[in-house]
């Protein structure tokens, strides 16, 4: 087997782990509540990148990001270029984000994803912000900075009951 594939047991894993992450996209968008055109979810998709990114490791977290972000933008009828851009932006600054975190917090899961929610959402900000060029977006961006951080605070909450959990696996799925 070559270097650079994924061993069989990873790949059922992460493809569960990915339609999971596509089950709770659609349940927050149920769940969403829209403000100014644009719906404010929780997030509960990243419950599974956090996972992920603690579990697998970055590379193949990233790899979860990127099948969801065409996944969506190929699939999901609400999703324009528009919406790809700023959803992608957001995410973008949030995982590396998280990433640095969780080398500088000594494998944080609370605060690397509350870190992860804010920067989130301010990557969003800042794509909107380009795109539109209308200031008024400004005022939103303390709103965004608390609901990001209480967004990344319950899903840190709920990966760190549940990764210590699922640690007995790590080393019969990850370290195989």
């Amino acid at each position: 087997m070559a270097k650079s594939m994924i061993p069989l047991h990873q790949v059922t894993i992460l493809s569960l782990l990915f339609a999971s992450m596509m089950v709770l996209y659609l349940i927050d968008m149920w769940i969403a509540i829209p403000i100014g055109g644009y719906p404010l979810k929780i997030g509960l998709a990243n419950l599974i990148i956090v996972f992920a990114l603690f579990f697998f490791g970055p590379k193949k977290a990233w790899l979860l990001i990127a099948l969801k972000i065409i996944t969506l933008a190929f699939l999901v009828p609400r999703h324009s270029a528009f919406t790809t851009l700023i959803s992608t932006s957001g995410t973008v600054l949030s995982f590396v984000g998280m990433c640095s975190a969780k080398k500088i917090l000594k494998q944080n899961i609370l605060l690397t994803s509350m870190i992860g929610g804010i920067l989130h959402n301010l990557g969003q900000w800042i794509m909107i912000l380009i795109l539109t060029q209308m200031m008024l977006f400004v005022y939103f961006f303390p709103f965004l900075v608390i609901t990001g951080g209480l967004s990344g605070y319950f899903i840190g909450y709920v990966n760190e009951m549940l990764i210590p959990r699922l640690n007995f696996l790590k080393k019969n799925i990850v370290n195989k």
